[in-house]
């Protein structure tokens, strides 16, 4: 037994208001659906509040005061990092200060608390030095790859909507920041040099999008809007941007991904036959801590494995096809609806058997919108067992590929400096947000919200839409315009999704206003 149920933190529970976890990207949802004071916006609310801003103000504006900021931090960090390198000079072996070269400033702007998150001992200096040192010693580009943003969750609760918003662009800006410090100490300290830093993204979109249903054309209109934001954000030549599942399958050839293929089916299968019989979804505590009990492959340094923490957030993440029809079919809210069920997953709201289960299975479209407690078990239980499922597809994807080989993205990249958001031996924690809570949103996790700073600026971050309306925050919506028809901001205003929301603490109430703010007084400065 791995853990215990009367641990008061081991498990989620009705009112829980804090958690600290590595490896969960989406683990505070639980607690922002809990508050009781949040309240997402109704659709006369949201028109009533909403700041509209045109487009030409957001390209003109907007980017620019973000490309601004960005090239602040490059510009006032990388003296700072280079300071640190030689205060730290004895970690390269290094015995007089002033000898730390190039070489040794961009592996300690890697490594720098800026940029990084998970602790620093996770990584060796060394070893990134001498891959460093080779790269520049060829002339070569220093190259930085990471999985990242697979596709916008498109659930009540997180976000509005399901295109990249400011979130994707902060996030696209930090990686600017990192190669922008590492080309400066380039320019500065060896002039003379081609080497270049260069971040390849790998989108992951498809490697899950069956695990959690999310539809072909979601995936590949999120990845499209990418490779746009970063050629308008004029990070082109730094940030590269492909397919995880393309880069996998080009690599393996026919019989490599047979072989793949074959490991992730009985990945599946061992999982299957181990999960699956635990779930009882009318004791979600029992059957909680049978996961944790059973875990064919935990992971050792968290108590409750990894099938459960994996769990807890796609309970908040899975896309549910079911249950908008039938709001949409009953002219019920779906919002409303989505967080009474979530907020009740440890909680039944009566008992069904698995026959009338099944016949509301059958059925439940026809059966009108009375919110019986038999309508919101059922809907309760189908996310549950989807949901369950997911958490089984999705661990198979990762242990298929993880017994093909250790690790895919460095193996199929054995030259580049390997980065991730979940901070573990080995790999170089990559700190996404900036904020001083760390990464508990990412970007496609949430929107994106514009609030003050303790030093009289303001600066974009990362929350839940719920949280950010239970805040009382302005949405700030792209207006249409004809001219730019199937560009991301056209989406974003045709689809009536914020492209970021501004704290009430601002009392800005125009768009004029915004743009005033922003252009005068955005900052991207970590404050801790």
């Amino acid at each position: 037994m791995r853990t215990n149920m009367n641990q008061a933190d081991s498990f989620y529970s009705p009112g829980l208001q804090s958690r600290e976890e590595a490896v969960i990207s989406a683990h505070f949802m639980h607690a922002d659906n809990m508050n009781t004071d949040f309240n997402l916006y109704t659709q006369e609310e949201f028109n009533n509040k909403k700041i509209e801003i045109t487009q030409d103000d957001f390209l003109n504006t907007i980017v620019p005061a973000v490309q601004n900021s960005v090239q602040s931090v490059i510009e006032k960090r990388t003296p700072q990092i280079a300071q640190n390198t030689r205060r730290h000079h004895d970690d390269y072996g290094i015995h007089d200060a002033n000898k730390v070269t190039a070489v040794e400033i961009i592996t300690e702007a890697l490594l720098d608390y800026w940029f990084r998150k998970g602790p620093l001992e996770n990584s060796n200096k060394l070893f990134i030095r001498d891959k460093i040192a080779k790269h520049i010693a060829n002339d070569e580009k220093i190259q930085l790859v990471v999985p990242l943003l697979p596709n916008k969750v498109d659930t009540p609760l997180k976000t509005r909507g399901a295109i990249p918003c400011m979130a994707e662009i902060s996030l696209l800006s930090r990686l600017a920041e990192v190669t922008g410090v590492i080309n400066k100490v380039l320019s500065e300290y060896m002039p003379e040099s081609n080497s270049r830093a260069e971040f390849l993204i790998l989108a992951d979109g498809h490697r899950f999008q069956d695990a959690l249903n999310v539809g072909e054309e979601k995936v590949q209109a999120y990845q499209d809007s990418i490779q746009w934001w970063i050629q308008a954000l004029g990070y082109d030549e730094s940030i590269k941007f492909t397919d995880y599942e393309q880069v996998v399958s080009l690599h393996l050839g026919a019989e490599g991904n047979a072989q793949r293929h074959e490991l992730m089916a009985d990945a599946y299968a061992l999982y299957e036959d181990t999960m699956s019989p635990l779930l009882d979804s009318q004791d979600m505590l029992k059957s909680l801590q049978d996961a944790v009990d059973n875990d064919p492959f935990p992971d050792e340094a968290n108590l409750e494995g990894r099938f459960v923490p994996l769990f807890k957030p796609i309970l908040y993440t899975y896309e549910d096809d079911l249950l908008p029809k039938y709001c949409q079919k009953w002219n019920v809210p779906y919002q409303d609806l989505y967080r009474e069920i979530t907020s009740r997953m440890y909680d039944p709201f009566t008992e069904l058997s698995d026959s009338k289960m099944q016949h509301l299975r059958e059925t439940i479209l026809g059966i009108g919108a009375d919110n019986s407690d038999d309508v919101k078990e059922f809907f309760r239980r189908n996310l549950i067992e989807h949901s369950w499922e997911a958490t089984i597809k999705y661990l198979a994807a990762v242990k298929g590929d993880r017994d093909l080989f250790e690790d895919p993205v460095s193996q199929i990249f054995p030259d580049h400096i390997r980065y991730t958001i979940h901070a573990k031996k080995g790999q170089i924690g990559l700190c996404t947000t900036g904020s001083k809570k760390g990464d508990l949103v990412q970007a496609w996790h949430g929107v994106s919200f514009l609030r003050p700073t303790k030093k009289n600026m303001i600066k974009f971050d990362n929350v839940s839409c719920l949280s950010v309306e239970g805040h009382g925050a302005l949405p700030v919506t792209i207006a249409f315009n004809d001219a730019t028809e199937g560009t991301p901001l056209s989406r974003l205003s045709q689809a009536d999704q914020p492209m970021f929301y501004v704290d009430k603490k601002l009392d800005v109430t125009t768009a004029e206003q915004v743009c005033d703010v922003v252009e005068k007084s955005m900052t991207r400065f970590v404050f801790r």
